[in-house]
This record gives structure tokens, C-alpha cells and sequence, in this order.
């Protein structure tokens, strides 16, 4: 049956047709609505019959449209052949071709796999196994600050290079020190322990024993058998110290010991001492022989005294000081003194046991700087050797180092018997005390002022670099072996300070230094670059410790602080937000109530995040709160013990434990 689509010519495919005038005029035709003769029921009536009127003959209406065909895009469209695709027809507007190319450029349709060009090859030399780059090497990125290390892989290869087997201990140390934050299991300082790292000692098969005894036996000394001829030659403080800690009150008589008492939240193991003088510099005798350790106690008579001008270190001085030793029973924490060896010198500081000279027949030899301007080095005799609480007094010291129109302010050992001295004009001389003490192997200027701190960065896998701190404000790295090449200074110019320490830590290859005032960093020195700000304090930094048996640092202040810091979780992890990582904590803190006269130890622990914050907040305090000096116990059974003496004499000592 046919229709009335039989008779529509095919619709062609492609781009629709321009709608028709007619049709334009329809939907485009403007209606005058304020027109007063306007009807809208009449207008409706012509807009019909204008479209009925196009009865199929509108060159533009249904043009070409298929027969049968309901939809152009149906399923069951079909395509008859025999119809004619001539576009003659008279009621057929002609598609002007050129329009259409300008107006409409149909998508360019990708059928079946893309076209790949290929590239010419080139040809790249095979690089040997061993010459890959790593690390930091194969992202061939330049890194000026601490800042473009924000990952602590890319760190750590930075700052300890690529060796497999210094890398291998830094993991272990990594493991086994991070999650422990201000404390670590004994264990680890056994062998037996998986964490353990046997120290590198620049003295190890050396012992300068045989060379040195018969020279040191020339220094003449002799002694004193009554209190009386000690009393006149030096005077300690018989008065007792009121004491306050853990809301105890207590009398604390010269030469008097108290143990911590029972706090209130946890348990500490440690006790108090007073050693009746002003406490200047103190050094354990690290060895492995027995449990019992010694601990030798610079102590001055001038403890009452902060402004006397005999404490002065930058002119000769002279007068009578003294050298406590004394034993602890790490078991009982019994503790007593078994010799007191005073010396005409002054004052002295940079007290420290040389541990290449080892003999059962003394205790060790003592080194350490007077303010005569000497280093002087003497041997300590066995306590089993005569009474106990013996006094000696030396008359003259002739194993000493001096140089004419200079004075000796610091010193560091590079090995069993070389050792560097710093002097008062700023310049650095090497002696060998198995030599000629009168004739250094070289004497170098290095700074401009006073030389406050040396120190040398020993290793099994790099040569030494000694690190070393003026009066003048700057810090300079070398190599002893040639300073004028390899001097360098690090960081800008700090304020001079007398007090800036100078520390290393082996554990992680780095050295600890204070800015000269109260800000604390550590500075690896294959990387001058990498200052990490490890705090910033309360108060003037007095004194560091660091040890070779752990990466835990001691840093004491001027307003009787003692800190403790895990330098793993801040060199060791990356430089995004050290905050997180790292956290310091304060030990213990030292007030004195000026109404009561009364020494006030507060025991409460208190941690803070890590600031970069160089802006000094040091503040005056009563001058016996001041940590002089502090100190770890490097040996292997007792490892976790510390001490730490303040300008009123008081010795405090003190095991880390977790409880």
C-alpha cells in the first residue's frame, strides 16, 4: 500500500539543511503587542495556514527524506539503491559546497591502532655496573641547603656518602635509637646486642705507658698527711648546703651524699654530692677492667667568689687548685673519694683521662689546661696503693706544653701521643708527647682571638677533620694535615662568646657546637652545608657531651638546666618538619630561694619541639645554679650513667632508666 512519503525523494546523508525564508519568517516574525488592533486568536489562525500552506513543496521542508524511514537514526534504517541520488530535481536547493568547507571541517575520525614514528637510535656507551650513579647522583639534582634534602634517603646519602658498610651501621642505629626517645634498653651497649657497634679507637694496640712513666716520675710533688696542712693550703667550704628536692628538705654537709628520694610519679637512680668548691670540669676513667668507676673533679676554692679576678682565662694566673677522684659503686651507688691532688696552675678545665696510657699499677694519666697557660698531663697512682683519701700536692710539673709570650686555652688528642694545642692569639700548634714538648711539629694562625674549643672527628671510613671555635665568632673545619688548603669556615659569624663547646659524636659522624650563646647545632662535616638546628634554649649553653657508645647528647645551662636530645631522630629522618621527629627534654633544674637560702632541684621532666630560633633569651641568674660542666660514662657497663656539677660545688650523678 502506498503513502504519501512514497512520492519524498531520498534524504541525503550529511550535514542537515539551512532552514527555509518561509520557515524563518514563521518563527522570527515580530508581533506588535501594543498594537491596538492586535488579535490573538486571528494571528494564531494565519501562522497555521502559512505552514499548511507548504503542502510539501518547500525546497527545505523534508528534503530528500527516505521512504518507510520514521527516524534517521533507528536500527531499521534501510538505503533502497534504486532510487536515483541525482540532485536535479527542481524542488532541490543545491548545497553550495564552498560554504559548507569553510563553515564546518568534520573531526578527524582514528580508526584501528595509532601510527607511531619511530626515531632514529642513538648510540649511548653501556655504563660499567660500578659506575651507575645512585641516589642523589641519578636524580642529577644540585643541592646548596639542608633544605633540598627533603627525604632522608637522599639525606643520608648526602651526609655519609654511599659506603655499604658505614651505611649498614646507621641503619642498625637507626633501629635500634629512634623509637627510643630519651632513653635506651642496657642492653645495647653489650656485644651480644644486634644494635651493638663496637667503637672506633684512634688508640687502639697503643699504650704510651713504658714511654711516658719515667718521665711523668720527675714531677716532683709530696704529701700532705694532716688536715690542718690541707686546710692551709686550700680552702673548701664547711658551711652545709640547704637542699630541696622532691619536696624533701635537707642539710647536705661537705663531703655529704644523699640518694634521690622516692618522687612522686617515677623512680630515679642517682644521688647528690657536695664537694665543698666550686666545680670547674669533671672526666669519668673510661675502662673496661671492672664495675667500679672513678670519676675525677676539677674543684676550685673560689666559690663564693663570681667576680674575683683570679677566675679570669685571659691572662697568667697562679693560684693553689685541686683534683678530686673518687669511686662508685654503679651497684650501691656508694661513692667516695680516695685522692685529692693539688697543683699550684689555677683553675683548670678541659680535664680528660688519656686512654692509651693503661697500667695495673695507677689508675690512668689525667691532661688538662691551667690558668698558668700549660697543658699539663700527670699520673693518677692506684687506690689500692696507700691510705684511702690520700692529698698530694705537686711542686713543680714538668710534663707540660708552654710557649713563651702565649698561653695554651684548649687541646684535643688525634692519637695515642699527638695532640693539637689552641693559644690565647689565635693560633694552633701540634706537639708529641713522646718527644720534644718545647717544639711543636707546626704552629699555624688560625683564628683571629682566643681559641675556646678543639675537637677531632675520628672514623674507620674518612681522615680526620678537627673542628675549632674562637673568641672571635667563627668556627673553622680542617684537615691537621694541611690547614691553610683545607680550612673552611661554616655558617655566618656567631656573637663571641668564651663559652662556645665544641663536641663529636662517633655514633653518627656529626659534631654538636653551640652558636655562643644558647643555640644548639649539629654539623656533619662532609656536609657544611647541613646545619641542623638541634634547640634552642632558655639560657647561655654552658657545656656538652657527647659518647661514643650511643647517639644520646647532654647540653647543661647557665640557668641550671640539663637537656637531653636523641640526635638520631633528627639527623637521620628527613628535613620536612623536624618538629614531628625530634623533641628535647629537660632532666633536672637547678633554682636557689635567695628568702630561705636553699638549693632547689626540680626533678619533673619537661619536653619541648625543636626551634630554629637563633634570638637569645639568656637571662642573669644566682651564680651557683650554673652547670659548669657535664658528662657521660663512656664504658660498656655503665654506659647510662652521667654526671653533671654546678659553680656550688654540688656533684650530681645520675643512670637513665624507664621507669
Amino acid at each position: 500500500m502506498s503513502t504519501e512519503s512514497d512520492s519524498l525523494p531520498k534524504r541525503r546523508r550529511g550535514r542537515p539543511r539551512k532552514a527555509s525564508a518561509q520557515n524563518k519568517n514563521v518563527s522570527e516574525e515580530p508581533l506588535d503587542f501594543e498594537d491596538g488592533t492586535y488579535d490573538v486568536a486571528a494571528s494564531a489562525v494565519k501562522a497555521i495556514s502559512q505552514v499548511n500552506n507548504t503542502n510539501g513543496n518547500d525546497p527545505d521542508f523534508m528534503d530528500d527524506i527516505a521512504p518507510n524511514a520514521d527516524e534517521d537514526d533507528e536500527d531499521d534504517f534501510q538505503i533502497d539503491d534504486d532510487i536515483d541520488n541525482d540532485d536535479d530535481d527542481d524542488g532541490v536547493i543545491p548545497v553550495e559546497v564552498e560554504d559548507d568547507e569553510e563553515d564546518y571541517v568534520p573531526p578527524k575520525q582514528i580508526t584501528g591502532k595509532r601510527k607511531y614514528t619511530k626515531k632514529a637510535a642513538t648510540n649511548v656507551a653501556k655504563k660499567p655496573r660500578n659506575a651507575v650513579p645512585k641516589l642523589l647522583q641519578s636524580k642529577n639534582r644540585i643541592v646548596r641547603f639542608i633544605k633540598d634534602l627533603s627525604s632522608a634517603k637522599d639525606k643520608i646519602a648526602r651526609i655519609y656518602g654511599t659506603n655499604e658498610e658505614r651505611l649498614l651501621e646507621l641503619a642498625k642505629t637507626k633501629e635500634g635509637y629512634e623509637s627510643y626517645m630519651f632513653d635506651f634498653p642496657e642492653e645495647y651497649l653489650s656485644p651480644e646486642s644486634e644494635y651493638y657497634i663496637p667503637p672506633f679507637d684512634i688508640n687502639a694496640g697503643v699504650n704510651t705507658y713504658e714511654m711516658l712513666h719515667k718521665r711523668m716520675a720527675e714531677n716532683m710533688s709530696h704529701e700532705l698527711t694532716s688536715d690542718e696542712e690541707v686546710k692551709k693550703v686550700f680552702k673548701s667550704r664547711f658551711a652545709p648546703i640547704e637542699l630541696q628536692m622532691g619536696g624533701i628538705q635537707s642539710t647536705l654537709e661537705t663531703m655529704g651524699r644523699m640518694e634521690f628520694p622516692v618522687f612522686e610519679n617515677y623512680n630515679r637512680t642517682g644521688f647528690v654530692f657536695n664537694t665543698g668548691g666550686l666545680i670547674t670540669d669533671l672526666a669519668w676513667l673510661n675502662t673496661t677492667r671492672s664495675t667500679t668507676q672513678y670519676v675525677a673533679v676539677a674543684v676550685s676554692q673560689l666559690y663564693d667568689e663570681p667576680a674575683n679576678p683570679q677566675l679570669r682565662l685571659f691572662d697568667h694566673t697562679s693560684h693553689v687548685s685541686s683534683i678530686q677522684i673518687f669511686r662508685m659503686d654503679p651497684d650501691s651507688l656508694a661513692f667516695e673519694k680516695t685522692q685529692t691532688i693539688l697543683h699550684n696552675g689555677g683553675d683548670i678545665w678541659n680535664l680528660e683521662w688519656n686512654s692509651a696510657y693503661v697500667s695495673p699499677n695507677c689508675l690512668g694519666m689525667l691532661c688538662f689546661v691551667a690558668q698558668d697557660g700549660t697543658f699539663k698531663f700527670i699520673e693518677i697512682a692506684n687506690d689500692s696503693i696507700g691510705e684511702l683519701n690520700t692529698t698530694v700536692i705537686y711542686d713543680d710539673i714538668k710534663t707540660m706544653i708552654s710557649m713563651p709570650n702565649n698561653s695554651v686555652t684548649c687541646y684535643e688528642f688525634l692519637n695515642a701521643s699527638e695532640v693539637l694545642c689552641g693559644f690565647r692569639d689565635g693560633s694552633i700548634g701540634q706537639f708529641d708527647i713522646l718527644s720534644d714538648l718545647t717544639k711543636p711539629s707546626f704552629f699555624q694562625k688560625v683564628h683571629e682571638s682566643y681559641v675556646i674549643s678543639i675537637s677531632n672527628a675520628f672514623s674507620r671510613f674518612e681522615s680526620n677533620v678537627v673542628a675549632s671555635t674562637s673568641f672571635d665568632g667563627y668556627l673553622y673545619f680542617f684537615d691537621p694535615r694541611d690547614i691553610g688548603m683545607t680550612k673552611t669556615p661554616v655558617g655566618t659569624r656567631s656573637r663571641g662568646n668564651n663559652l662556645a663547646s665544641v663536641s663529636y659524636c662517633p655514633q653518627l659522624y656529626t659534631f654538636l657546637c653551640s652558636d655562643g650563646v644558647n643555640v644548639l647545632k649539629a654539623i656533619p662535616p662532609r656536609a657544611l652545608f647541613a646545619v641542623h638546628p638541634i634547640n634552642s634554649l632558655s639560657s647561655t649553653i654552658m657545656a656538652l657531651s657527647t659518647s661514643k657508645r650511643h647517639p644520646y647528647s647532654l647540653t647543661s645551662t647557665s640557668d641550671g638546666c640539663v637537656y637531653i636530645d636523641n640526635l638520631v631522630r633528627r639527623l637521620l629522618t628527613g628535613v620536612k618538619d623536624p618538629s614531628i621527629a625530634h623533641k628535647s627534654c629537660r632532666l633536672w633544674k637547678w633554682d636557689y630561694d635567695l628568702v630561705d637560702k636553699t638549693f632547689l632541684l626540680n626533678h619533673n621532666y619537661e619536653t619541648f619541639k625543636s626551634v630554629a630560633n637563633e634570638t637569645s633569651k639568656t637571662r642573669i641568674d644566682p651564680h651557683g645554679i650554673v652547670v659548669s660542666c657535664v658528662k657521660w660514662n663512656e664504658t660498656e657497663e655503665c654506659g647510662k650513667f652521667y654526671a653533671f656539677g654546678n659553680t656550688a660545688g654540688i656533684l650530681t650523678v645520675e643512670k637513665l632508666n624507664s621507669e
